[in-house]
């Protein structure tokens, strides 16, 4: 052996051996996150997650804090419960829709307001959750369309944050193409660009599921965000500002394409509503907390709530504005919806988005005559639209 080598050998000892530590102080003392692993379900274009990982704890931060467990059922959503297509049953049945504040992976299914919902309502309905992080409200539409015929539900609940909008538009989140986004279709209307597979998914890289298997790669790219503070650093380097955001919108985004924007919130709320008559859907959008926190007098993206709820009035679709009421509760006990570095609900928001949500059902007058249908396999008759 030349002295080179050898020396190369001598020097890499000592790095496999801090790797290999690592590796052991990361699995059993900072525990590095495993999230559940995304996977696009070809035959009816929709991301999920991969049953074949049906398990894992998610942390946070680079002390991996807070640990929840999380659960895929067999049908590669993150439930405790396995999804039923029967029709005979004897409870009626609410389908949430959202991307990652209804995956909730920061607290855990068992304190995700789906959850919540089930256990609140009156006749304890199934309450299926369908979230996928990144998903923007284009995807809702597309997956609404899926859940109504696979699982039929009786309420459609479309759960909307303020970056699902601008990343509905296929010029603004080209890269995402494993969701549904709008493109203009040069009528003055838009054309749906179909979810296709994302060839940078594990599930198409061996190499990369390989890599995941590794404690460090992982707390390095999700525990400490490697990816998005190199992603941070580029831009700062080529635009020489940071990005202002408002309630984790770009708001240079929000101002140039305003006018696509209201127009996207028309057609996918008039696209619910045509294609949902035999049930109720009901959209509820998140506070604007930045703004709650600050105390402040508006917002950038206001005019989101605005436009929602117009369109909602406009095709008869029922709308929650959580901000009013966070609002509220804010003033009197200052109590975060959210931990202060992270902007997804904790359990308190949870908790509070699933009260509101169950009293709003509940003075509709929709709530109180769940389980009781039509007679023996009959159709809950409660969250089906009034004649």
């Amino acid at each position: 052996m030349s002295r080179l080598p050898r020396d190369l050998l001598l020097l890499s000892l000592p790095t496999l051996l801090a790797v290999a530590l690592l590796e052991i102080l990361l699995r059993t003392v900072v525990v590095a996150s495993t999230p559940p692993r995304g996977y696009f379900e070809a035959g009816n274009a929709i991301y999920r997650f991969d049953p074949e990982l049906p398990t894992g704890v998610f942390t946070r931060g680079p002390l991996a804090r807070d640990p929840v467990t999380w659960e895929v059922n067999a049908q590669g959503w993150l439930s405790t419960v396995d999804y039923t297509t029967a029709r005979e049953r004897d409870r009626a049945r609410i389908a949430v829709i959202g991307d990652s504040y209804v995956e909730a992976l920061e607290v855990g299914t068992a304190h995700a307001f789906p959850t919540l919902l089930g256990e609140l309502l009156e006749g304890a309905p199934e309450v299926y959750a369908f979230g996928t992080s990144g998903a923007p409200l284009s995807q809702y539409l597309h997956l609404a369309r899926h859940v109504a015929r696979r699982y039929d539900p009786d309420l459609l609940v479309i759960s909307v944050v303020h970056n699902d909008f601008a990343e509905s538009l296929a010029a603004v989140n080209p890269g995402e193409v494993q969701f549904m986004r709008l493109a203009p279709d040069g009528n003055g209307g838009f054309r749906e660009e179909a979810p296709t597979a994302n060839a940078a998914f594990l599930q198409f890289h061996r190499l990369k599921r390989f890599a995941r298997r590794s404690a460090l790669v992982r707390y390095l790219y999700l525990n400490c965000h490697i990816k998005e503070t190199v992603q941070g650093l580029r831009y700062l380097l080529r635009h020489n500002e940071h990005a202002a955001y408002s309630e984790n919108v770009d708001v240079t985004v929000l101002r140039d394409a305003r006018s696509e924007i209201v127009a996207a919130i028309d057609y996918v709320v008039a696209a619910l509503a045509n294609e949902n008559r035999e049930r109720r859907v009901l959209i509820m959008m998140d506070g604007r907390r930045q703004q709650i926190y600050a105390k402040a007098a508006d917002s950038p993206t206001a005019f989101l709530h605005d436009e929602l709820r117009a369109a909602t009035e406009r095709h008869g679709v029922g709308f929650l504005d959580l901000h009013p009421l966070m609002a509220a509760a804010y003033a009197v006990d200052e109590r975060p919806f959210n931990p202060t570095d992270d902007g997804h609900w904790n359990r308190y928001g949870h908790a509070f988005v699933a009260r509101a949500l169950a009293a709003h059902l509940r003075a509709g007058g929709r709530t109180s005559r769940l389980a009781q249908g039509d007679g023996a396999g009959g159709e809950p008759q409660a969250l089906r639209p009034a004649d």
